[in-house]
């Protein structure tokens, strides 16, 4: 019966977000990522890791799912049954030049700092050991890549796309597909609110799915290909896929296929805790690291993996459900799926709202982690990574205000100097007669912001006007 319930309310969900004809939005993102982490639900069995037999799906956790959907489909239809004001043919979404530039050189910087720091880590070796050596450097450089690519993804600034593509490589080799993920979620979004209304699988019923599937094949292939070069170079890469079998191959690489195991396992042995880390979850949004003052944002780790996965290496991805129902039971599932969809609402309406257009990148990628990412975490870690984009962001947006502000100044006066005799651009403003090889030489050098705009200049007689 639970089973049934859940295929039911996945059918229909899908079926409502696949051919309504509505924006692309983050309510599906959340729903499509829903299906997408309880895939192993649909058979009735999840896999574990390494060494531990599969569990069957407990009906706990079929009524979980089933609500989770039910509540995400409830709140898209509420949406589109209320009049809203469209958004803008795309201007509002498009992050500006300045701050784009000052993100990607954070990036830059930072990037260069960790290849000259660790070069024997970066390009050899466990991944775990340069995790562990690089630490917040390497927090902070995926950080701003996440950052950086969408920043720049959302520009106007030339070569985009090989910027992009330039940041996305850097992060998958230094072991993070996150990087993408977040970043292609939250171009969707902005494009969601540039296209408007589109029914998805009436208009591309067969190029969205190759789509999803050529993606998932592609983080799939990455992990396994990532982890053999680390290991022997290219020839492990091509060993591994030599030896590899297929199914081996989607168990290891799709994680999405084994995260309700921990759900199952914390449901048939009873595990509990006290509820106390998730009431200290949203601390780790202070930019002040947490671990300085009380428990680090992997609380919820250090109390079931020595438990139920003691002979596990390194950490373990996390499980929302898995974490509230621990604390609570099935109530606590309820709590925390009335709190996700409160911050579905949230992140949407400031997304659509012109108010919070300077916020849009970190607005995009919050969107990404709490519709898509938090069913991998746990509330704290879900935080820390909202942090470690919105805090410097905010180093970003002084900076540019600085900027600003210094350019803002008297156009007559320097700042160190006193006044400044006439630029060769005022000239042409005010009317003088130039030279033939000044006016080149000024064509050549006008600043793009200064009113004239290149390739728009004309001299007639003694002055020189703007023609649009």
């Amino acid at each position: 019966m639970a089973h049934l319930l859940f295929i039911a309310t996945s059918a229909l969900t899908f079926a409502y977000f696949a051919y309504k004809c509505r924006q692309v939005d983050i309510y599906l993102v959340a729903a499509a990522s829903g299906m997408l982490f309880f895939a192993g639900a649909y058979v009735g069995e999840v896999d574990g890791p390494r060494g531990y037999p599969p569990l069957p799906v407990p009906p706990v956790l079929y009524y979980s799912f089933s609500l989770y959907l039910a509540a995400t489909l409830l709140s898209a239809c509420a949406k589109d049954s209320l009049s809203q004001p469209s958004t803008p043919s795309g201007q509002r979404l498009v992050t500006s030049r300045r701050i784009a530039m000052t993100v990607l050189a954070g990036w830059g910087l930072c990037a260069a700092c960790l290849l000259a720091r660790y070069p024997h880590l970066v390009f050899s070796g466990s991944k775990r050991a340069f995790m562990s050596a690089a630490g917040f450097h390497h927090t902070l450089a995926l950080s701003l890549s996440t950052l950086a690519a969408t920043c720049v993804l959302t520009s106007r600034l030339r070569g985009r796309f090989a910027i992009v593509a330039m940041i996305l490589a850097f992060s998958v080799f230094t072991g993070s597909r996150t990087v993408a993920a977040l970043t292609i979620i939250a171009f969707a979004l902005f494009q969601g609110q540039r296209l408007g209304p589109i029914a998805l699988l009436r208009k591309r019923p067969v190029l969205l799915p190759v789509a999803v599937v050529l993606l998932l094949a592609l983080g799939i292939i990455t992990k396994h290909a990532y982890s053999a070069y680390r290991g022997a170079g290219i020839a492990g890469v091509q060993e591994r896929f030599a030896t590899i079998r297929f199914s081996e191959m989607v168990s290891g690489g799709a994680e999405f296929l084994s995260t309700q195991y921990m759900f199952s396992d914390m449901v048939q042995n009873g595990f509990s805790t006290d509820g106390e880390h998730i009431l200290r979850g949203p601390l780790s949004l202070l930019p002040v690291p947490r671990n300085w003052y009380t428990t680090g944002s992997d609380e919820f780790n250090q109390l079931f993996q020595p438990v139920l996965y003691g002979d596990v290496r390194g950490g373990m991805a996390y499980n929302p459900f898995a974490e509230f129902y621990a604390a609570a039971g099935f109530p606590g599932v309820v709590v925390f799926i009335v709190a996700m969809q409160a911050a579905l609402y949230c992140v949407d309406h400031w997304l659509r709202d012109p108010r919070w257009t300077k916020w849009a990148p970190v607005l995009g990628i919050a969107g990404a982690l709490i519709a898509f990412y938090i069913h991998r975490n746990s509330v704290a870690v879900t935080c820390a990574m909202i942090r470690n984009v919105a805090w410097p962001y905010v180093v970003v947006l002084f900076i540019c205000q600085l900027g600003v502000k210094c350019s803002s100044r008297p156009s007559g006066v320097s700042a160190s100097m006193g006044p400044r005799p006439p630029h060769r651009a005022d000239s042409l403003a005010a009317g003088v007669r130039l030279p033939r090889h000044e006016y080149r030489l000024v064509r050549l050098l006008l600043p793009r912001d200064s009113g004239f705009p290149f390739g728009c200049l004309i001299v007639k007689g003694s002055r020189c006007d703007n023609a649009n």
